[in-house]
């Protein structure tokens, strides 16, 4: 299938992931705000817990034709058939096997509509934190989330409109609900992105302190290859529908814990200071 450059364009911003935004608000100094929170929840919702692996962000994305497109977060990396690519990170060599699989499965072969399987791929020597999932010789892939858009987007919008879209619109029916995702995970041959609890959002801590003893449940990953599994990067909060997701990562809040942590030493050491000077004085 030919692509003009365009479309390519129009196609890698149309199915690049959003951002995930954090639980909680930050500062200037990219602290975390006690109670002010980037994402609300329905009281009366259930929302499940991921772990989130740190790892790098990849893409399939089916084409009409039954070709499919990998790329990382942010461009392209190859299309089926390709002898040549972009061997960034062996991001290629290891979601390839699922991508020559999943367009047989006659559940996503349409011509309305263009499917991307988002997956998570860490634990090779690539990745910052590989050493907490193994001996860094075999990648690990996580299938996190599946949306499909109409495929007339590419055409009717222009690209600075698709961008808007990506990350502002309520994207109603564009994600798998999370049961589904674990079906299709099933279907497809992933490994999906490991479901470490379901809460009542009412139950979520609103405050930095309570969302820190809420994280620390599973400071371990699930998703070791081999060897002893090492610290997790954190989870991820999102409800059934995969619309409101926020991010909870463990350096974050640790950042928070030590910054005062340090505040109380200063203040403790001013205050020693403060009576010795008043003791010297005579006061």
């Amino acid at each position: 299938m030919f692509i003009t450059s365009e479309l390519r364009n129009k196609l890698n911003s149309l199915t690049k992931y959003p951002k995930i935004p954090t639980y909680h608000q930050r500062d200037s100094k990219g602290l975390l705000v006690d109670g002010a929170l980037n994402v609300e929840y329905r009281s009366t919702d259930r929302v499940h817990i991921t772990e989130k692996f740190d790892g790098e962000n990849t893409r399939i994305t089916l084409l009409p034709t039954g070709e499919y497109m990998i790329g990382s977060r942010e461009e392209w990396l190859t299309i089926s058939g390709d002898r040549l690519y972009n061997e960034k990170d062996g991001l290629v060599d290891a979601v390839r096997p699922y991508a020559d699989s999943v367009p047989q499965v006659p559940l996503f072969t349409s011509t309305t509509v263009i499917t991307t399987f988002y997956v998570e791929v860490y634990g090779h020597r690539a990745t910052n934190a590989w050493k907490n999932y193994g001996d860094g010789s075999v990648p690990g892939v996580r299938l996190f989330d599946v949306a499909q858009v109409p495929i007339d987007m590419l055409f009717d919008m222009e690209i600075e409109e698709i961008a808007a879209w990506r990350e502002n619109a309520d994207h109603d029916g564009i994600w798998a609900s999370t049961p589904d995702l674990y079906q299709i995970a099933n279907l497809c041959g992933f490994t999906a992105a490991t479901v470490l609890d379901s809460v009542m959002a009412a139950d979520l801590p609103k405050d930095i302190d309570g969302m820190r003893d809420f994280l620390y449940q599973w400071p371990l990953t699930t998703g070791a290859i081999s060897g002893t599994p090492g610290r997790s990067e954190g989870i991820v909060i999102n409800d059934f529908w995969r619309k409101n997701l926020a991010k909870v990562k463990f350096k974050d809040y640790d950042k928070v814990w030590n910054a005062r942590a340090e505040e109380n030493r200063l203040a403790e050491k001013a205050s020693r200071q403060a009576a010795f000077a008043a003791g010297r004085r005579g006061e």
